[in-house]
């Protein structure tokens, strides 16, 4: 069980990072106002000492759909394997 649960959230973490990349453009160009919610985000967790993220409109995008996709791999994994 541990070996499918590694392999499952590499493979999530591989997907969530080039979507992020590819889907970020329409993002922050087809939903701005999720852009900038995510954005406004990341301003806040900037604030915390030590810790230094992009916060540009790209960056933002990007930031947001790498945590849509890792919720939905991991909401369905575990209902996938708890069935």
């Amino acid at each position: 069980m541990p070996t499918k649960a590694v392999g499952s959230h590499t493979l999530s973490a591989l997907v969530a990072l080039f979507a992020g990349q590819v889907l970020s453009k329409y993002v922050s160009e087809v939903l701005p106002s999720l852009g900038e919610a995510s954005r406004v985000a990341l301003t806040a967790v900037n604030s915390l000492p030590a810790v230094s993220i992009p916060h540009g409109a790209e960056a933002a995008g990007t930031v947001l759909v790498i945590v849509a996709v890792t919720a939905v791999w991991e909401i369905t994994h575990l209902l996938r394997t708890r069935a």
